[in-house]
């Protein structure tokens, strides 16, 4: 269905509240209360710690229904008579569109929900990331060694993948690090396709394009693990770092960067909370590195990942 008021409190109620029925949900939150305004609501809420509040969250005042209230993860936004739900619409459909805070859209042809949480602008979420993703962008890469690798930004997702291709040799997709030099840090939230074994790999990479060295982090490895594998070339590996972790989740932040001294891999779970893969004087091994990207390695099996969002700092 399209964009429907009329009937937003059938459709969003059950979605957000899972387990909870909508006719009850509706009694807790107002249908018998009567919240006259938010700070009732919050006392509500405070007094009842049975209810999950999670970003996205309705509620519906009893003494004025055409007011709806939808919670952005910190205060209750008032919507009037606007909120509306959109589930019949492609990606670039909904982006063209002006809405307002409290719209929330399911596109037919991505990974990405979008909710509205200022009026007129989109934020950008994924299913288990409770918070909003930046779009990488899709000008200004550039293939090395590319050989059987390809890319798709289809549904807005930029998604690297290489079938099995059975040479020990690195692809990478990538593009100039931030102007003005170190220090600087990209940072990714990835979805990794790769099979639990040797001889494959597929994650944020720092690249010297001087001197052909590139450092690939990802889960790779029979364990999944945490580490940098290292490439003297594009076309010749060097050696794998030490494991920092086992059996890394396939949704997982990865940041690099250089601080004018060293050379940077980290990962995150949640995006907040870091834990350094390797950091090593420029001088070990990458020297000084002038691009970023995601690099691919498939001798084993086929890889595929992708990039839900990236900033550069």
């Amino acid at each position: 269905m399209g964009r429907d008021d009329s009937v937003i409190h059938i459709f969003v109620l059950p979605i957000v509240f899972g387990v909870f029925m909508a006719t009850k949900l509706s009694h807790m939150l107002g249908t018998e209360d009567g919240f006259a305004d938010d700070a009732a609501v919050a006392a509500y809420l405070l007094a009842n710690p049975q209810i999950l509040l999670k970003k996205g969250c309705f509620y519906f005042n009893s003494t004025a229904p055409v007011s709806i209230r939808f919670w952005n993860g910190t205060v209750w936004v008032a919507l009037g008579s606007n909120g509306g739900v959109y589930t019949d619409k492609t990606l670039a459909q909904l982006e063209a569109l002006a809405p307002v805070a409290g719209d929330i859209g399911f596109p037919t042809d991505s990974t990405y929900q979008l909710r509205c949480l200022v009026g007129g602008t989109w934020s950008y979420y994924v299913d288990g990331v409770d918070q909003a993703l930046t779009k990488p962008p899709v000008a200004d890469w550039s293939w090395g060694n590319q050989r059987t690798a390809a890319v798709s930004t289809a549904g807005g997702i930029l998604t690297l993948s290489r079938p099995l291709d059975a040479v020990t040799q690195a692809a990478l997709y990538y593009r100039a690090i931030p102007g003005g030099g170190a220090p600087w840090t990209a940072t990714a939230l990835l979805r990794a396709c790769v099979p639990f074994e040797g001889g494959i790999n597929a994650g944020l990479s720092l690249y010297t394009s001087g001197t052909d060295r590139l450092g690939i982090a990802g889960n790779f490895g029979v364990d999944g693990s945490g580490r940098v594998q290292k490439w003297t070339s594009l076309t010749a590996f060097s050696a794998d770092s030490a494991q920092v972790a086992r059996y890394v989740p396939k949704l997982t932040w990865w940041r690099v960067g250089d601080t004018g001294a060293n050379v940077t891999w980290e990962m995150s779970v949640d995006g907040v909370a870091w834990r350094t893969v390797l950091s090593e004087a420029r001088g070990v091994f990458m020297g000084v590195p002038n691009n970023f990207g995601i690099g691919l390695y498939s001798e084993l099996a086929d890889v595929k990942i992708e990039v839900l969002s990236l900033t550069t700092a």
